[in-house]
């Protein structure tokens, strides 16, 4: 009885330790690992809500990007033939710049090595439509 009552005992801290995180012999650590940003072209927002009476959208766009090798990279959009900035012998980076567009607004990661697109993303463009409710009948009506 003394037995079973020990490892029940013994399985009961392990199993408390493991959901709380604890090192138990080696196999969990009690910090979670410093994880890299998953590669990618990443923007926020990315999606710009119009008014009725608006025809453009103006925001603040936050956009952040990470490759796995380093090497030399511009931002481009498909609003303007102009580069928004270049970065040198780098693996990520991160601008934040004020757009105005009236359609879908395109983000490209271009190499300058051989000028080809490695990621793109969009930010789309979403004009406001008004919901109509439908009229509730009456409950007392059974037609």
């Amino acid at each position: 009885m003394i037995k079973q009552f020990n490892h029940f005992l013994t399985i009961t801290i392990i199993i408390a330790a493991v959901l709380n995180g604890v090192m138990v012999q080696g196999v969990f650590a009690s910090e979670p690992a410093a994880t890299k940003p998953a590669v990618g072209l990443y923007l926020s927002p990315n999606l710009c809500l119009l008014e009725k009476n608006q025809d453009q959208c103006e925001l603040l766009l936050d956009i952040r990007w990470r490759t796995i090798t380093t090497g030399d990279f511009c931002l481009t959009t498909n609003q303007s033939p102009e580069t928004l900035k270049c970065w040198r012998q780098l693996d990520q980076g991160k601008l934040k710049h004020h757009f105005r567009f009236s359609e879908n607004l395109e983000i490209y990661l271009v190499s300058q090595k051989n000028n080809t697109t490695v990621y793109k993303q969009t930010v789309r463009l979403q004009k406001y439509v008004t919901k109509y409710r439908k009229k509730r009948r009456n409950p007392w009506q059974f037609y």
